[in-house]
């Protein structure tokens, strides 16, 4: 990988070891929650003058952001009214109910097909 990313001159060789030489920050474009920079924008339209209240990253987003969820942000309820994909944003307003959306995502796994096996 070493080798791969001094190719691409973002690493350069000297006396064995490896240097940063990119114009960029390593981690500009790493998010600290997912691998995503691609984000959703939570909009809170509560009031006439709609204001961002916060982001979450494009793979959480369908399950704590979908229609009619209840979305819980620094310990206030929202009800998300629309999930716009194309313009990757939420839309959210106030709500004081005593229930809220609690996700879960299930994945189940099985082998289809085995091309090669070590021998044991």
């Amino acid at each position: 990988m070493l080798e791969y990313l001094e190719e691409k001159h973002v690493l350069h060789r000297q006396n064995g070891r490896f240097y940063w030489t990119s114009e960029i920050y390593p981690a500009q474009e790493v998010s600290l929650r997912s691998a995503s920079s691609e984000n959703f924008v939570i909009v809170d339209t509560t009031n006439p003058d709609p204001k961002v209240i916060g982001e979450i990253d494009l793979y959480t987003a369908p399950l704590l952001l979908h229609d009619e969820a209840i979305y819980i942000h620094q310990s206030q309820q929202y009800h998300v009214d629309k999930l716009d994909w194309d313009r990757k944003k939420a839309y959210v307003h106030e709500v004081n109910v005593d229930y809220y959306t609690d996700a879960q995502e299930k994945t189940d796994l099985k082998v289809l097909d085995i091309f090669e096996k070590e021998p044991t």
